[in-house]
């Protein structure tokens, strides 16, 4: 009875037969497209031995083991006659080269070239009295604070002396006597 609910694409007179060709159709339409074979080739390339194994590396690979190996064996039979030949002596390993260079009296010279430099250098530096004099910045620091005061708004604050600084608002000086001697005034 599953006929008569059918409904074909296509005007027919007869549902039934309808029915029956669409699903013969459509079988065979299923089993050529498993059956299909694809028209294009996506399969890998064929895999070449001379290229993968790459013979000629491993040729020099053993070749080049084989020196190592026959190198080794040379060394053996040498350490083996050493052994053998001085075995009541024992083996003088130690060696008492001292390294000596060519030019090492020339780098002493030069080194004691500069020095002589450097200190006749370092005394014409320390006889040279100092250019900048630290009255005149005391001075021009007073000067500077006293413009400050007369131009701000609220004047400043004493702060509290500590022990260890003698005043914050005096410039740090070297003279410092001086500057004591001035405030007295």
């Amino acid at each position: 009875m599953s006929h008569k609910n059918y409904q074909s694409i296509l005007p027919c007179s007869n549902k039934l037969l309808k029915k029956q060709w669409d699903t013969s159709y459509y079988e065979e339409h299923r089993r050529r497209v498993r059956a299909m074979r694809p028209m294009v080739d996506t399969k890998s390339p064929a895999v070449h031995s001379h290229v993968v194994e790459k013979q000629k590396k491993k040729q020099l690979e053993a070749e080049r083991k084989e020196i190592i190996e026959r190198d080794n064996l040379t060394l053996l039979r040498k350490m083996n006659h050493i052994m053998s030949s001085s075995s009541s002596k024992g083996i003088d390993h130690r060696n008492s080269y001292r390294h000596h260079s060519l030019n090492e009296e020339r780098r002493e010279r030069e080194m004691e070239r500069v020095q002589k430099e450097n200190e006749s250098l370092l005394k014409r530096i320390q006889q040279v009295k100092p250019v900048y004099r630290v009255d005149d910045h005391v001075e021009s620091w007073r000067r500077n604070a006293e413009l400050t005061e007369m131009i701000s708004s609220y004047p400043e604050l004493p702060r509290p002396r500590h022990r260890t600084e003698k005043s914050k608002t005096r410039p740090p000086t070297r003279e410092g006597e001086k500057v004591e001697e001035e405030e007295q005034k």
